[in-house]
């Protein structure tokens, strides 16, 4: 599906994942590649690493790539050692084809609600909540 026809979904939440939340998120993921919707997430090493990597797995399933279906939106080095990187192991994603830097919190947000269409919270703090 072409970039310009495919909704996206922000999918925000918890960088500390129990197993429960971690399979719901994998499940998120799998379900919007398999219904054809593109996924803009964060860099943290919870519930935005669990649904990025499974949506990346689920279109190498089905034979398509990233790039012009997910967006990790980062805030780059600055937080690299409290919860994210740049971008995190396991994404099957080229960086410089779906990584969108921005420089602080509130770009960050502003850049989210920007690229999404709709958007689904798994658990979050103030951050998760301020997008909702």
């Amino acid at each position: 599906m072409s970039d310009s026809r495919r909704k996206f979904v922000l999918v925000i939440g918890t960088g500390w994942v129990t197993p429960a939340k971690r399979r719901v998120a994998r499940m998120i993921g799998t379900t919007l590649a398999e219904a054809g919707f593109g996924l803009v997430t964060g860099n943290s090493t919870g519930i935005d690493y669990w649904v990025a990597d499974s949506f990346c797995a689920a279109l190498a399933e089905r034979g398509e790539s990233p790039p012009g279906a997910f967006r990790q939106i980062s805030l780059g080095w600055a937080r690299i050692f409290e919860r994210g990187g740049l971008p995190l192991p396991g994404y099957a994603a080229p960086a410089e084809e779906c990584l969108v830097s921005v420089a602080d919190v509130e770009a960050w947000k502003r850049e989210a609600v920007v690229r999404c269409d709709a958007a689904v919270m798994v658990g979050g703090g103030h951050g998760a909540l301020d997008i909702a």
